[in-house]
């Protein structure tokens, strides 16, 4: 009995050392290659789906999100449509007529407060909707497109 013991041992020495060792093609830096993928929005016509892409910043430990669209039919056709290092851009929604992409974001600078912004769907320079005191917490597109419906924190 006491024979075996160590010839066991020596036979799952070298199962041990390679469990122990690190397993190869993952390590902390890759943290940085993964990206989440959220809140996926239909155009109207059903052509496109925008969507928030949340990557990691390891050196800022921190994440930083932005918008891309891609056609339904074809996703190969995907298209970045912001990309701001500084500051995130969040829950998109088509208008009515998918011609405007509006999407929440705490553009601005440090004391910036969260606003619904709208850029053209197919890409361009974004414009804020709102500037209210407080943050908006989510929002909605009237049937129609001409008006949203919000909630805000109140700042008081």
């Amino acid at each position: 009995m006491h024979r075996r013991l160590p010839l066991v041992l020596l036979l799952a020495a070298p199962l041990l050392a390679r469990a122990a060792a690190p397993l190869p093609g993952f390590a902390p830096a890759d943290l940085a290659r993964i990206a989440d993928l959220t809140e996926p929005a239909f155009s109207a016509d059903g052509e496109w789906v925008a969507y928030t892409v949340t990557t990691a910043n390891l050196e800022a430990d921190e994440s930083q999100s932005d918008l891309w669209r891609v056609r339904y039919a074809d996703a190969r056709e995907h298209q970045q449509l912001t990309h701001t290092p500084e500051d995130d851009e969040w829950r998109p929604q088509f208008a009515p007529d998918g011609r405007t992409l509006a999407f929440l974001s705490d553009r601005g600078g440090e004391e910036a407060t969260t606003q619904v912004w709208a850029l053209p769907a197919n890409g361009g320079e974004p414009r804020r909707l709102t500037n209210l005191p407080g943050r908006v917490e989510d929002y909605v597109w009237s049937p129609d497109g001409t008006r949203l419906a919000l909630i805000a924190m109140d700042p008081e």
